[in-house]
């Protein structure tokens, strides 16, 4: 069996595009960022198979105060990284017997994970968590996530958090990532 010079082409891309970003499985580059996710191949945005999106969620804390967001933004902003989904929540906490407060964690959808940490850092930011996760597309109709879900949950891949992203994906942050790849239909 010869392989084909487009095909060959293909993978050299594949493999200058990851050692070129600094972007590779963590299993390749001998470190583990979740051992509560196990992590499969990282497929760029521009290079993504149809259907299929893995990408970088970033976990960060931020205070509860005016403009807490708006500083998230803005340093992504001007790095030049897009944020392609994002939802955050409010979080009680008690620290003594009787004091209470308010926290939010965000997390937010990107390509660049590395250069995105690297900035909020420098804005302060305090970033908690980096895991990798799958972005399928789905139809916008009824009924659709209802069957990615089952279909995960049938393969007993457990949903650990969830949030849509921009172009009708949703950020799916499971388990078993190689399960939910075979199980959707990506592997």
């Amino acid at each position: 069996m010869s392989i084909m010079p487009s095909a060959i082409a293909a993978l050299w891309l594949l493999a200058f595009v990851g050692i070129s970003t600094g972007v590779c499985p963590p299993s390749a580059c001998g470190r583990v960022i979740n051992p509560h996710f196990p992590t499969v191949l990282y497929v760029p945005s521009a290079l993504s198979v149809p259907g299929l999106d893995m990408s970088r969620d970033i976990k960060v804390l931020l205070d509860d105060r005016p403009g807490a967001l708006a500083t998230v933004a803005e340093a992504l902003g001007k790095a030049g990284i897009n944020i392609d989904g994002i939802c955050g929540f409010a979080c009680e906490r008690k620290v003594g017997e009787d004091r209470e407060f308010v926290t939010h964690f965000t997390h937010i959808l990107v390509d660049d994970a590395a250069t995105a940490k690297k900035v909020l850092r420098e804005a302060k930011v305090d970033v908690v968590d980096e895991t990798e996760v799958i972005v399928p597309d789905i139809r916008d109709k009824p009924g659709e996530l209802a069957r990615v879900c089952r279909k995960l949950g049938d393969a007993d891949v457990n949903i650990d958090f969830f949030y849509t992203a921009s172009k009708n994906r949703v950020v799916l942050g499971v388990n078993d990532l190689v399960m939910a790849r075979k199980v959707l239909g990506l592997a």
